[in-house]
């Protein structure tokens, strides 16, 4: 029996290490799947970029300017109103 009660003393600091793994593991999980929203949102607004060029448009400065902003304070928000000049 001693050894039993033994087993179930060591067996509590490493419950407690698995439980805060699995706690650390979420955290980051989290943090992942907020870095995929970024990428997801940093994509969308390229693609919207590329899309208006081809049609002949063009970015306003200040539009320009606000990307620029937004893409480099790493948003979790989201991107601004892509404001383009027609120039056709």
């Amino acid at each position: 029996m001693n050894q039993q009660g033994e087993n179930s003393k060591m067996s509590d600091p490493n419950r407690t290490n698995i439980q805060e793994l699995e706690i650390r593991l979420q955290r980051e999980t989290d943090y992942i799947k907020r870095l995929e929203m970024r990428l997801r949102a940093r994509e969308r607004v390229i693609e919207e970029i590329c899309e208006q060029a081809k049609d002949g448009n063009a970015l306003t400065k200040v539009t320009a300017k606000r990307i620029l902003s937004w893409l480099a304070n790493s948003p979790d928000n989201d991107p601004p109103e892509l404001g383009f000049a027609d120039r056709r």
